[in-house]
């Protein structure tokens, strides 16, 4: 997971803006629209500061836990 997140993370500053994850997508082929790109920050950025670190990565990614 780390390793996904330093990849998006260009200029290894410990967080990816939307200008990052625009950059690797289109590195990949795939050009997000303003739309998308502002539904996956929304979706990982919990603080909306407009960056996302590793740990709020970490979150949305891995599965939570509920209890029964």
């Amino acid at each position: 997971m780390k390793q996904a997140f330093t990849y998006c993370d260009k200029d290894q500053d410990g967080v990816m803006t939307a200008k990052d994850i625009r950059d690797m997508l289109s590195e990949n082929g795939y050009f997000a629209t303003e739309k998308e790109l502002h539904l996956i920050m929304n979706k990982f950025d919990k603080d909306r500061d407009g960056k996302i670190c590793l740990s709020e990565y970490a979150d949305e990614l891995l599965p939570k836990i509920g209890v029964l």
